[in-house]
């Protein structure tokens, strides 16, 4: 029975594999979403393709309650939206709401075109050995601060002098 349940989970991640090309499997098997999100470019069709989602699915809720909003003060007389002409701020409130949304990102667009993030794989070696020597880097700066290094260690006594 178990093996039977295991076979169709296979099958069925073998159906939503069958879309992508090869690159687009290589890409879903090897990288992250931090790898895609550590590099540039593809870092920033991602956030590009989030917005346009949060926009295609909230924006016309988000104006249907802030310009239900300002009706219902306005007609309650409340001054909280008396200088608000032709709902002139629904594009802040709208901006607002997104920088308050937790990003879902959808890597998809990578497995289905890949070559958006062929760029990211060809940088992939430089951009690692790169990392590693910041790392480094970081590391000697910060012992450098540090107050013993200045002083020497006394392997008798085990302590800096």
């Amino acid at each position: 029975m178990n093996n039977n349940l295991s076979q169709r989970e296979e099958n069925i991640e073998d159906l939503d594999n069958e879309d992508y090309s090869e690159m687009g499997l290589y890409l879903k098997n090897t990288f992250s979403l931090d790898d895609f999100l550590d590099f540039d470019k593809t870092r920033e069709i991602l956030e590009k393709n989030s917005r346009w989602e949060y926009e295609k699915k909230l924006e016309k809720d988000i104006e249907v309650f802030y310009k239900g909003e300002i009706e219902y003060n306005k007609t309650d007389l409340s001054s909280m939206f008396a200088n608000e002409y032709n709902y002139k701020n629904l594009g802040i409130f709208q901006s607002l709401i997104y920088t308050l949304l937790k990003p879902k990102y959808d890597l998809e667009i990578f497995y289905l075109n890949p070559e958006y993030a062929k760029e990211m794989v060809e940088s992939l070696e430089e951009r690692a050995i790169e990392k590693e020597k910041q790392r480094l880097d970081n590391i000697r700066n910060n012992y450098l601060t540090l107050e013993n290094s200045k002083k020497s260690f006394d392997w008798k006594t085990k302590t800096y002098k």
